[in-house]
């Protein structure tokens, strides 16, 4: 599959394809170039990496590709992805932004299958505390929610 075909997933929005933008591993900020269809690296930090979350970022497949509109997803996963690959998530929760950036939260197939339930109230304490310092700062008509 390659990105610029990239369809919503039959079980949307339970189910969803994700193109891997920036890989938790990745320091600097990655960026999609739709003419090239091709990532580059940038000269700016990665904010999700300078702030200790390791899973991955990207967005929803099926939902437009930057730079035009697009949905973002935080993928919490334990694997390690290289920008541009496509991967299964199951939606488990939500930043809403005051701004109306949304986040979306998705758990990668091992997560899945390891919780009882699929919402973000069902992660564990750690799990959750690094992917809410991404934005520690919450204000008024903002906050995680679960599915």
């Amino acid at each position: 599959m390659e990105i610029t075909t990239v369809k919503l997933h039959p079980s949307f929005p339970e189910v969803v394809w994700i193109v891997v933008e920036q890989p938790g591993t990745e320091a600097q900020r990655m960026a999609y170039d739709v003419q090239e269809n091709k990532f580059n690296r940038t000269a700016y930090k990665s904010l999700l990496y300078e702030r200790g979350f390791r899973g991955d970022y990207g967005w929803i497949g099926g939902l437009g590709t930057p730079p035009k509109k697009h949905c973002d997803v935080f993928l919490l996963t334990k694997e390690k992805h290289q920008v541009g690959d496509i991967l299964l998530g199951y939606i488990c929760g939500v930043f809403f932004r005051r701004d109306g950036d949304h986040k979306l939260v998705a758990l990668d197939e091992e997560w899945h299958s390891q919780l009882a339930q699929n919402d973000f109230a069902a992660l564990d304490e750690e799990t959750r505390q690094k992917l809410m310092n991404v934005y520690p700062d919450v204000n008024e008509n903002e906050g995680w929610y679960g599915s």
